[in-house]
């Protein structure tokens, strides 16, 4: 009887179970397998049986290789293989020409994701890595070639930079999710030009080393992604915010992580008319001050839940509006909770703007519940950066929802002697 289920079983999961593997053989009509946190039950000796595949989910199995038969499951659409000890895809994978989905913390071979122009979710979080690695047949772990250093990175550049061109291939992609930790101008312009072809993106997450660069994100007949939801791309400084994040081109927009050289006080007026936007991290190479003001219209950054930034101080000035004190602050960013910044002591000190007095932490919303600072102590005093910190305090003080304030110090070993 229990033979005779399997054989009827359309979908199958199993979480942390005994060996299951006496049953695989009895799967003939199923669509959907899950395995989750098990052992390696010898699947891959199944997978001609198991051709009516479209789900395959292994997330967490104790599992090296990803054997090369899973390029016989033709109707697969979803393959997720994350928290494996999987280093990387076999060439078949692209072989899956019907995959949707695709979720692997593996490498991928060069030129494999420009083949799977179907996926509509890709999680790579390691693309390129082990380009240059080969496979010692008489050892269990991979091996490093005996390239140098320099044809090692070489080949590396060159494994990124077709990845990033082969991203410009899958037009139908709604979730992208990756991590390029090699980065240069040509990959930088390369990667942002396949990103244009990406009309259908909700969700673009690249994470990486920071790559420095004068890049701009604007061309020639460049159409918006308007159903873009999340926007986090760490692994390139724009020279400007680009100008196509705006309320009229991304009305969905509710995440926003970017590296900017300056941030303008236009682009805080411009940010905080994005109707959706709840999470914003801004992150600027270059110390300034940043002005937000109040326009009065009722519909500055309403649903802004968290805001961090990095690099520039802020000041919350809502002198400018007609309304009365308490319209003002019922409108003014009225859902935040969480507020992230570092003080740069010297800076707002030789801009004789130090404390918040100034910068107005005062003018923040009721729903305030926490405050993290790091102050910046680089040619400070150590008096100057008492009196940063007592500032601070003093203003959580006598904010009338009480935040807890969390502080944080770094550059002390190179502060200013009296």
């Amino acid at each position: 009887m229990a033979n005779m289920a399997a054989e009827q079983a359309r979908s199958f999961f199993a979480n942390k179970c005994d060996d299951i593997s006496l049953v695989f053989p009895y799967f003939r009509a199923v669509r959907v397998l899950g395995l989750e946190y098990s052992a390696d039950y010898g699947i891959w000796r199944h997978f001609r049986s198991l051709f009516h595949l479209r789900y395959l989910g292994l997330v967490g199995v104790n599992i090296k290789d990803l054997p090369k038969e899973v390029g016989d499951l033709k109707f697969l659409q979803t393959l997720d293989v994350k928290r494996t000890s999987i280093s990387k895809l076999p060439d078949t994978v692209g072989m899956l020409t019907q995959l949707l989905c695709l979720h692997a913390y593996a490498a991928a071979p060069v030129g494999l994701i420009g083949k799977l122009t179907s996926l509509q979710e890709l999680w790579i979080i390691k693309p390129s890595a082990a380009a240059y690695m080969h496979h010692d047949e008489n050892a269990d772990d991979m091996c490093f070639s005996e390239k140098d250093a320099g044809d090692m990175y070489s080949d590396e550049k060159n494994a990124a930079r077709q990845f990033v061109k082969d991203l410009g291939r899958l037009r139908e992609l709604r979730v992208l999710r990756t991590k390029i930790d090699v980065m240069d101008d040509s990959i930088a312009r390369d990667l942002l030009e396949s990103l244009d072809n990406l009309h259908k993106i909700r969700y673009l997450e690249i994470l990486g080393i920071l790559w420095g660069m004068n890049v701009t994100w604007t061309r020639t007949g460049f159409i918006s992604p308007w159903h873009l939801r999340r926007l986090c791309l760490v692994c390139i400084e724009f020279s400007r915010l680009p100008a196509w994040i705006n309320s009229s081109a991304l009305p969905n927009l509710s995440f926003i992580n970017v590296t900017v050289q300056v941030i303008q006080e236009q682009d805080m007026e411009t940010l905080g008319m994005l109707p959706e936007l709840y999470c914003l991290k801004l992150y600027s190479r270059y110390t300034n001050v940043v002005s937000i003001k109040h326009t009065g219209n009722g519909g500055y950054f309403q649903k802004l839940k968290s805001f961090k930034i990095v690099g520039s101080s802020v000041r919350f000035d809502l002198s400018c509006c007609d309304c009365s004190g308490g319209e003002i602050k019922s409108s003014f960013m009225p859902s935040l909770e969480t507020f992230e910044t570092d003080v740069h002591v010297r800076f707002l000190e030789d801009a004789n703007m130090l404390g918040f007095d100034k910068l107005g932490l005062e003018n923040l919303p009721s729903s305030l519940k926490r405050i993290i600072v790091v102050i910046c102590c680089r040619d400070a005093c150590d008096a100057e950066v008492e009196e940063a910190q007592a500032a601070l305090e003093h203003a959580a003080d006598i904010h009338p929802n009480n935040p807890t304030l969390k502080i944080d110090r770094y550059g002390e070993e190179i502060k200013r002697p009296l």
